[in-house]
């Protein structure tokens, strides 16, 4: 427009952006910080080995962990759920096998121990 002056900012550039980013973060513009993680684990595993001469021994294990943090009114909530099965399995001959397993292997020993500290 012919004859109108622009006026100059009464702030320059620097404190206009910060005021600016004052009034999103903590004035009229700023809002609830809400939100919802949730996380899913699960382990399945089976594990075989010998503890002794003709003993196998097998572990299964199964589990789920659940986690689910909420944020709201600036503070973190979590609920943490764990469930799962471990099973242990031992087989070993029986007692004719095993006396059969002796008579064939007299001249052998076996001497195993667990020392739990």
């Amino acid at each position: 427009m012919a004859g109108v002056e622009a006026k100059k900012p009464s702030m320059d550039h620097r404190t206009f952006v910060k005021l600016g980013q004052d009034w999103v973060d903590r004035g009229q513009g700023a809002c609830e910080v809400l939100g919802t993680i949730y996380l899913e684990e699960t382990v399945s595993s089976i594990d075989t080995f010998h503890i002794a001469p003709y003993v196998d021994n097998t572990i299964r294990q199964e589990g789920k962990r659940t986690v689910t943090i909420i944020l709201r009114g600036g503070k973190y909530h979590a609920d943490i759920n764990t469930e799962g099965t471990i099973m242990n399995r031992s087989i070993a001959p029986d007692q004719r096998a095993w006396a059969e397993m002796r008579r064939r292997s007299d001249d052998c020993r076996y001497v195993f121990g667990i020392d739990i500290g």
